[in-house]
């Protein structure tokens, strides 16, 4: 029920903010603040209590109820997000009896299966986009190790790690004393 208020009192806010044509950066940096979030963060919050308020109500009542999570709210609004505004409340009153009784991913998959039924170019054209923001990273870690991170697609992904499996492998064989 809290996180049903401050999604309205956020939406309230920056609506208000843009009615009068004023910039909405200090209501997002306030958040920020009040969240002990990134602004990054705080703008996601910002887009998600909007679109909330906005556009999905079954969310929110069961968000106002208790009955959802503020994660799982977030989770309906991240599959639904390429949809048009009447796609998405489609899939909001779809799902409105199911949503408090599926776990994260039943969810995610079910708002992404909805989402489908309705707009399949909008989740194919989703689909295309994320591809294009692949990218691999490398963070250093404790002890002289480091993280790889990779985001890619499935397939490209697996493949690299099949990969690096078989040189881990290969490199034991050598030398089994090796780290």
């Amino acid at each position: 029920a809290a996180a049903a208020a401050q999604a309205r009192l956020t939406a309230a806010a920056v609506t208000d903010r843009e009615a009068l044509g004023e910039d909405t950066r200090s209501v997002r940096a306030n958040l920020a603040l009040a969240r002990r979030c990134s602004p990054t963060v705080a703008d996601q919050h910002v887009g998600v209590a909007k679109t909330l308020v906005e556009e999905m109500p079954h969310t929110l009542a069961a968000l106002t109820s208790g009955d959802l999570s503020e994660r799982r709210a977030h989770i309906m609004v991240r599959e639904t997000a390429c949809l048009s505004r009447e796609h998405r409340a489609a899939v909001d009153a779809t799902l409105a009896a199911k949503v408090t009784k599926l776990g994260d991913k039943a969810l995610a998959a079910a708002a992404k299966r909805a989402g489908a039924a309705l707009d399949s170019e909008s989740l194919a054209a989703r689909a295309r986009r994320a591809v294009a923001s692949r990218r691999v990273t490398v963070r250093p870690a404790p002890d002289g190790m480091a993280w790889l991170s990779i985001l890619g697609p499935m397939k490209d992904v697996i493949g690299a790690h099949v990969a690096l499996m078989a040189e881990e492998a290969r490199r034991n064989v050598i030398d089994p004393d090796l780290p």
